[in-house]
């Protein structure tokens, strides 16, 4: 298999997810368990690279959860203010 057609199993899949439900910390959660159970047989550039998607994918999911909370205290005191005004 090439990168090409990877990539290109990738987009069907992220199709295939588009129309269920998915969370992007359960992907993290599979990759964790494929690392853990693959440990022994990648080489260590290949142990390398997985640790670093899984270091992308926690980063991403880190920073969309604090956007949520950001926005969930943003929206908290948008609410509190209007209700004192009241």
């Amino acid at each position: 298999m090439n990168q090409d057609e990877a990539l290109g199993l990738f987009v069907d899949e992220a199709d295939r997810l588009s129309e269920t439900h998915f969370r992007l910390e359960d992907t993290l959660l599979l990759l964790a368990s494929l690392l853990a159970d693959s440990t022994e047989q990648l080489s260590k550039d290949g142990f390398d690279r997985l640790v670093q998607i899984g270091g992308a994918i926690h980063k991403t999911c880190a920073s969309r959860t604090r956007a949520r909370s950001e926005i969930a205290t943003t929206m908290k005191q948008s609410l509190d203010a209007e209700a004192n005004t009241l």
